[in-house]
């Protein structure tokens, strides 16, 4: 089950993002969409190839890391009692905050050593993004990133199924990311008011997809921490080929606004 448990969440998450941001709402959502540019079949098929395989290389390391804790060589506990419930909230958001930091110093060395880099150009042959690709990775790639989990599970103690609520966590967070609807500012509508607002600091579909469109800003998993102690941080405000496409839309237009004006608050 835990081979496979990542490769089920990613077709569910990503099968339901599709259908519903797609085909079935898809004018419901509209104002909301990055980008005009339409997949091809050929991409689609390629990202869930590559996304696939990858997240199979995942379960090989998660369910080797179960297996290493029945030979007692990881931390992974069974009863939460044996730890307390405030204990598990704490690795939960730990695990988060570990993670991101993982990422974004990863993320920067596959683009910053030339080799890496070239491995890492099966994620950016998708530079308009759907929900498939979301690990879309070469498998090497797939490997490097997948060893976070046995690493956290020898290093830290944490209970099994905060680590597979987790896991379950990061493909659906990844997902949304890559669904090219900027759903974040679209339920929250931006109405943050500084840089100490805790959606200020939190990544989104659009963040991310500067980085699919610039490459060399926005490198940060779930946070835009990383990216603003390094420099690395591209504000949405210079995303002008991102705005929202339907400029005729009164809502669009509103919601342009709202975004600059968000900007230029927090930035």
């Amino acid at each position: 089950m835990l081979l496979c448990g990542g490769l089920l969440s990613y077709f569910l998450i990503a099968g339901i993002c599709y259908f519903s941001l797609y085909i079935m709402h898809k004018k419901f959502w509209a104002h909301l969409r990055l980008s005009r540019k339409a997949w091809t079949t050929l991409q689609i098929r390629s990202e869930i190839r590559a996304s696939s395989l990858s997240l199979i290389i995942f379960g090989v390391f998660i369910t080797t890391t179960y297996i290493a804790r029945d030979l007692q060589l990881t931390r992974i506990y069974w009863h939460v009692s044996q730890r307390g419930w405030l204990y598990s909230l704490i690795s939960f958001i730990g695990l988060f905050l570990l993670h991101d930091s993982y990422f974004y110093f990863l993320h920067r060395l596959l683009h910053s050593v030339p080799i890496l880099r070239k491995v890492h150009q099966t994620h950016h042959y998708s530079s308009n993004p759907s929900p498939w690709a979301a690990f879309s990775f070469h498998p090497f790639e797939a490997i490097l990133s997948a060893f976070f989990f046995p690493v956290m599970a020898v290093a830290f103690p944490v209970q099994r199924f905060v680590f597979v609520f987790f896991i379950f966590t990061m493909v659906f967070t990844t997902v949304l990311y890559h669904c090219g609807y900027d759903l974040l500012s679209g339920l929250f509508r931006f109405r943050e008011r500084s840089w100490l607002c805790f959606f200020s600091w939190v990544n989104s579909t659009r963040v991310h997809a500067l980085h699919h469109e610039f490459s060399n800003k926005n490198f940060g998993l779930y946070f835009t921490l990383w990216d603003r102690i390094f420099g690395t941080y591209k504000p949405v405000k210079m995303a002008y080929s991102l705005r929202y496409q339907n400029e005729d839309d009164i809502k669009t237009q509103e919601l342009n606004r709202e975004m600059d004006a968000f900007v230029s608050r927090t930035v």
